[in-house]
């Protein structure tokens, strides 16, 4: 079970994630390079833009494999081990933790990483200032 657990949640996965977080990449840069090379430069595609999304895919392949790896490792170690020790288990309990936390984290790199998040959130802010101010001088009519 061990064994099926981790090929199937690790090393399945893996192979896929990074062929399509690449195909999608070789899109965008061919995208850009064609539209770079065209005799219409149309800047609708701008450099900045293509390696945000580069960047954004390199981070969060590297927090997934850095964030489950552990894990897989240590169940496979797990698998050789006849009596765990104490680091064993503080190890595998750290492993779970941070497995867990890649898919808390996940979200929030998202919404770090995205121009959009940055440049919405002060009027987010306004619009919930200001409904705070109305619901103020709605309750103290």
């Amino acid at each position: 079970y061990t064994l099926y657990l981790t090929i199937t949640t690790f090393f399945f996965p893996l192979p896929l994630i990074l062929v399509c977080y690449s195909l999608i990449l070789c899109y965008t840069w061919d995208m850009y390079q064609q539209n770079k090379n065209a005799k219409c430069y149309n800047p609708s595609i701008p450099k900045q833009r293509v390696m945000k999304l580069t960047k954004m895919v390199l981070v969060l392949v590297a927090v997934f494999i850095l964030s489950a790896a552990p894990y897989h490792v240590i169940q496979l170690v797990n698998l050789q081990m006849e009596q765990p020790t104490l680091a064993f288990y503080v190890g595998y309990y750290l492993s779970i933790c941070l497995s867990y936390a890649s898919s808390s984290i996940n979200p929030f790199l998202y919404i770090l990483l995205s121009g959009n998040f940055r440049k919405r959130l002060p009027r987010l802010q306004r619009r919930v200032t200001e409904r705070e101010n109305n619901n103020m001088k709605n309750i103290l009519k």
